[in-house]
This record gives C-alpha cells, structure tokens and sequence, in this order.
C-alpha cells in the first residue's frame, strides 16, 4: 500500500539529490588524480568567499551613498520654489461709508429649540455612556451580569397524606443514619432521663444535659449470627447484688442468732457485747462484710450499737443494752434492724450513675498503666480506683461512691455464664465505661490471637476495669423493649462481643487487654457498675435506725 504523501517529500529528495552529487564530485576529483588536498580546496574556498563579501559591501556602501545625494538634492528644490504667504481679504470696520445702520442678522425659525446635548462618551455596545475615569481614582469592578431566578414554589406535602408503608420507610432511614452518626462516638444506646436527689455542697455539678426521655438512638448491633438461645430460663433472677430474689439475705439469717440470746458468749460474764470488738462471734466470722461498732454509757447504763454491711448488699443493725454487772438473757435488751438487698436501679438512674463515676474510675486506671497498684493483685485496682475516687471528690456519706465488700463493686448489671446464658439487671442494656468486670474461672480469648489459644480469667477469681462500652445486639433491644425492665429476657454473654479492658495481676503490671466474649467457652461473667451509696439506700454507720419501707425493726 502507497504510503500518504508529506509536505517535507520533496524537500529531503533534494536533499539527497545534492548528496549524491557531492559525493559524485568528490570521486571525479579523487580519479583525476590531482594533487591538491582538501585543505588547500577550503582555503581557496574561504578566500573567494571573503573577496565576494568585500564586493556586495562595496556595491551596497556606493547605492546608499548615490540615495543619500538625490535626497538632499531635492529638498533644496523644493525649499527655493516656496513663496511668501498671500495677503488676507479685507474686512469691513465701524467706519464704513456706507450709509444706515448695520443690518441685523437673519432670524432663525427654531430659535426656541433647546441646544442638542452632546453625543455620548465612550458608548459601548449597550449605548450605556462609560466616560473615562479621573486620574488617580480607584475603579470598582463591574457588576456581575444579573441571573433569572426561578420563580417556583417550595415543594410542601401533609404528613397525613403519607401512607404507613412510607412513613415506616423513613423513619428506618433515620434510625440508619443516627445509628451511623453515634456509633463513632459511643457503643452504647442512651437510656432516659431521671430525678436524683439534690446533692449537698461538695457533691459533683449535675451533668448538663440529661439523656434524653427514651432510648430512641439505637448503636450498630454487635455482628453475630442468628441469636443462639440466650438461656434456658434457668439462670435465678438477681437483685442489685448477685443474690438471687428467692434466697434469704444474709443479714436475716442472723436475725433469730440475736434474738435467741443463747449461747456461751451471752451468759459468761465476758459478754461479746461488754468487750471489743463489740460483735458476736457469728457477725465476727463474716469475712466477707464490713462492719463498726460503738458503746454508749450513761451512768450504769451500757449501750452498744453496731452494723454490718454483706456482700449480697444487705445491712444489718443491732443494739444491745444492759446495766452494769449483769449480763445473761435476762439482763441484756436487745434489737436487731435489717434492710435486704435494694431492687435493681432503672436504666436511666444507671446511666446517671455511670457519668458521675465511670470516667473517673476509667480515667485512674489508666494512669496506672505500666505500673502495679497496691499489692498487685487484680482486685486492687478496682478497689484503689473506687477509694481515690471518693478521697479526691471529697464525697462523704450518702453522696460518696460505693467501695467494695468482697467482690461486689457497685450495682450489678449484667451477670451471665457461658452455658446458662444471663440477665441484665436495672434495664440499662449496655456496659458502659467505667464498669467494673468480675469472672471466675473464664476462659475465652483474645482478639485477633491464633484459632485454638485461649487464656483463663480466675483461679477462681479475676478482676478488671471496663475502658470500652459495649452494647446488646438489636435483635435483643427489640425483644426487651417488650418486657419489664426487672425482668428482662435472658442473654447469653457470648453476645457482648469484644471488651477492652484494664487489668493487673500478681505477676504482670496494669496492662489493656481486649476479649472476644464470642469465645468464652466456661466460667461466669458478672459486671458491677460504680454508684452512689444513695442510690443503694444509703451508706450504713452505727445508728441505729427507724423502721421504714425498706428497714425491718426486731424486738
């Protein structure tokens, strides 16, 4: 196929044509066999060049010289030829000799017309006159050319026109778009608004701005699988403590101790109530309460008032009175005051309670990363993070936080084992930061370790700092929502997902740690909120009190 024809075509056939025929010159010198060498062709080369240059510039010098003379030979004409101006016309003065006076001048016919106005300045195309700016003035930018705007009117419709199936689609945008919009912020749903009581002077500022009056705002739900049954309806129903309802407190177990008055250590003339610690031996043998007691006298009169607080949240008062020298079931007048474990708290008095303590707490720990708290034990952090809490608030009595007895750590909100399911307690469904987890004998694993690995929380006990919320899934929020609050529906803790959290131990300093509860395999789960002794119905001391709704009086 031919190829397109170029423009540069014929210009490099010359080219090549001259090529050609240099060197074609250059092979007939070389065959005539002339002595003459390629330096010596170029020096008589150069020399005709420069006696043809010398040429042209002398020929050129010798036109420009004969074009100078003509000119001026010209211009010396043309000046000898020019004459002197003629005279002007002769005009008429006052002293004319003609006779009469001086004719008026012609009227005009439109002597009333007003006189023209002058043509416009600088018109541009318009016809709008643009005159030229005064020297040293500042010129203002142009206006911007003006733009039609639409006339139409705002769309507007009645929400009573919009169908259900509509008004459902909607409202399901929403709840994805907040749901999206919280969960950077928060992992937990906000439950509603509450009263509390008006602290004293040295109590916290109340926060400012409360939650609002329904847990509308829904997180992203934990990624799970189709629920796997949750419980088998087994696991006890708790009060604010792990004291399931239908078993006695333990403050009314000692109540018939007391009242009996048998027994040696109430007829020996050493009475358990004459000396310290001023606490029968089976109060004494609890290890796993706090307790105080004090002795009045007044005259002969003695008196000694005591309490103790269990693990299970109950409280027991007594008061034992005598005169002196006699002791003996017929000598001592004794009372007994008991005030069982509280019911659980409602969803939005938990929530007030975990943002007036649980930053705090969160807070202190996390300081203490890297380091040992106490003695080191697991159990220490937690209590060291509740009692510096109240030491530098300055909180006192009612309005302090509660500190430990045992291993109860505040309102319990979610207790749960890995074959029996759980419950939330107080309707708060969601742990929030803050919160204090308590396992024992656990096993799961963390997240992101290698499939099969797994480490055991307790022997049998273990106690760590939640630093991350977490909430149930979706599915469970729609279940409960139907349901009392105290009794909602069971919940395995494998749905918890991922908690991170503060830890030490005997042999390792405080640590973050994340768990994938998805993994726990054995043990229990229970997890303790930090609040107020308030909100527990009080912080006990040695007063003994009136009978009232919640405080049953023996005699």
């Amino acid at each position: 196929m031919p190829y397109p024809y170029h423009p540069m075509k014929d210009k490099m056939e010359k080219l090549d044509q001259f090529g050609f025929n240099a060197m074609a010159k250059l092979k007939d010198q070389k065959a005539a066999g002339t002595k003459t060498s390629m330096k010596d062709r170029l020096d008589m080369s150069r020399t005709a060049a420069d006696r043809r240059w010398d040429q042209t510039a002398k020929a050129r010098k010798e036109e420009e010289q004969e074009e100078a003379g003509q000119a001026s030979n010209t211009s010396a004409t043309a000046s000898s030829s020019r004459g002197a101006p003629p005279h002007p016309p002769s005009r008429s003065t006052a002293s004319s000799t003609l006779a009469g006076p001086s004719p008026l001048p012609p009227s005009r016919a439109n002597s009333n017309r007003p006189t023209p106005a002058l043509p416009p300045r600088m018109a541009n195309e318009a016809g709008t006159n643009n005159p030229p700016p005064a020297y040293g003035s500042v010129v203002p930018p142009p206006a911007p050319p003006s733009r039609k705007v639409s006339t139409g009117g705002n769309a507007t419709f009645k929400w009573s026109q919009i169908s259900q199936a509509d008004k459902q689609a909607f409202f399901e945008l929403l709840d994805e778009f907040f749901a999206e919009l919280t969960a950077r912020t928060s992992s937990a749903p906000i439950p509603g608004a509450v009263t509390q009581p008006r602290p004293p002077s040295f109590a916290p500022k109340p926060l400012s701005a409360k939650p609002p009056s329904s847990p509308s705002i829904r997180v992203a739900p934990v990624k799970s699988s189709a629920p796997v049954p949750a419980s088998t309806g087994s696991y006890p129903l708790l009060t604010a403590s792990s004291k399931p309802y239908d078993e006695e407190s333990t403050a009314r177990t000692l109540v018939d101790q007391f009242m009996s008055k048998t027994g040696p250590e109430w007829t020996l003339p050493n009475a358990w109530y004459a000396q310290s610690p001023y606490a029968p031996s089976f109060v004494v043998s609890h290890r796993e309460c706090t307790r105080s007691s004090s002795i009045q006298w007044v005259g002969t009169e003695r008196t000694v008032v005591g309490h103790a607080a269990f693990q299970d949240l109950s409280v027991l008062w007594y008061s034992v009175s005598w005169s002196e020298g006699i002791f003996g079931n017929s000598g001592a007048k004794v009372k007994v005051a008991v005030r069982d474990p509280p019911a659980p708290l409602d969803a939005a008095r938990l929530y007030s309670e975990s943002q007036r303590f649980g930053e705090e707490v969160a807070r202190f720990v996390e300081t203490c990363e890297g380091s040992s708290v106490g003695d080191g034990e697991c159990w220490t952090l937690a209590q060291q993070a509740l009692v510096q809490l109240n030491a530098t608030s300055g909180l006192t009595g009612p309005y302090a936080v509660f500190e430990p007895i045992s291993y109860t750590l505040g309102h319990l909100v979610y207790a749960g084992e890995a074959d029996a399911g759980g419950r939330w307690r107080g309707g708060d469904y969601a742990l929030r930061r803050g919160d204090i987890l308590q396992w024992k004998s656990a096993r799961c694993s963390h997240v992101h370790s290698p499939a099969g690995s797994y480490v055991d929380l307790g022997a049998p006990d273990h106690t760590a700092v939640l630093l991350s919320d977490a909430s149930a899934p979706e599915w469970y929020h729609a279940l409960a929502s139907a349901a009392d609050p105290h009794d909602a529906p069971p919940m395995a803790p494998q749905h918890l997902g991922h908690l991170t959290v503060m830890e030490q131990s005997a042999r390792s300093v405080c640590s973050r740690t994340t768990y994938d509860l998805s993994t726990l395999s054995r043990g229990n789960l229970h997890v303790f909120r930090p609040v107020s002794y308030a909100a527990l119905g009080g912080k006990p001391d040695n007063s003994f009190p009136s009978e009232g709704k919640n405080i049953k009086v023996f005699k």
